[in-house]
């Protein structure tokens, strides 16, 4: 008889922390299965963080892609969509994504999420509104709009910056929207409710022109910046719209820590000091 399953839960727990704390996927997977009682303990570490990339994927060789694997792994144990803190999901193309509109209901405690699409800037009119089609955008917006997210990251859709984050919970903190230097889709007032106090953000100066004017349908903002501590800008070529980070700094945000990254001319980092000391 082996003495692992003799062991107190509190060390086994123990154990599987450390492995989890130094990323050791491999060596939690082992542990999984060396017995039952140590494989529900790993799965809590294992789904922890999920990365998703929905792709085509052949199935010529006879087994589900991944994404239907996870769908059926979710229908056997249900448990598993609770134990996902971390969602991270790549899109590719304009396909239909049956599987996603089964998996990210059962998700109900994710506390980050990641939202990318880059090939969907090969197509002339990436709106998130229409990229996407709308089961898919739905069950998107129920996770963003969940009371246990936090940090939400979305990358390459254009936004419609009031009516998507109006509903979001006030938990949410920390903010990343990165449009590659496309403006977001047209402001409209979203749902009345509590504005999101921001602790951290990540943007463009466009996209910061769009949430300082993002308003609920009461009038009030859908953002507040009264707290924000960490900001980063990415400055990219010809933009029109760095007043805004102005606007922010002159207005009050104490931002202990600042990140301005450049992809073009250094002109801009030099016109953009000048005129903060005016």
């Amino acid at each position: 008889m082996t003495i692992l399953p003799q062991l107190p839960l509190e060390v086994m727990m123990h154990i599987c922390d450390i492995v989890a704390d130094n990323d050791d996927s491999a060596t939690l997977k082992n542990c999984a299965l060396a017995s039952s009682r140590l494989s529900r303990i790993c799965q809590r570490h294992l789904f922890a963080k999920v990365a998703l990339e929905f792709h085509t994927y052949d199935e010529a060789d006879g087994l589900p892609n991944p994404l239907r694997r996870l769908e059926m792994a979710l229908d056997v144990h249900p448990e598993l969509g609770t134990y996902i803190k971390s969602l991270s999901i790549q899109f590719d193309g304009w396909y239909d994504y049956p599987s996603v509109v089964s998996i990210l209901p059962r998700c109900t405690q994710v506390a980050t999420l990641h939202l990318s699409g880059d090939d969907m800037y090969t197509a002339e009119d990436p709106l998130w509104s229409t990229a996407l089609p709308t089961p898919t955008r739905e069950a998107l917006e129920s996770l963003l709009h969940s009371p246990t997210l936090t940090e939400a990251s979305i990358e390459a859709f254009k936004l419609p910056i009031s009516t998507l984050f109006s509903g979001c919970h006030t938990s949410l903190k920390s903010l990343t929207i990165i449009c590659e230097g496309k403006t977001p889709e047209n402001l409209q007032k979203g749902m009345v409710g509590p504005p999101i106090l921001l602790h951290h953000l990540n943007v463009e100066p466009n996209t910061l022109f769009q949430l300082l004017s993002a308003e609920r349908e009461d009038g009030q903002a859908v953002f507040d910046f009264s707290q924000l501590k960490e900001l980063s800008i990415r400055f990219r070529a010809d933009h029109d719209h760095v007043n805004s980070v102005n606007m922010l700094l002159r207005g009050g945000a104490p931002v202990e820590k600042l990140t301005l990254l450049f992809d073009s001319k250094l002109v801009y980092l030099y016109h953009w000091i000048w005129s903060l000391t005016r």
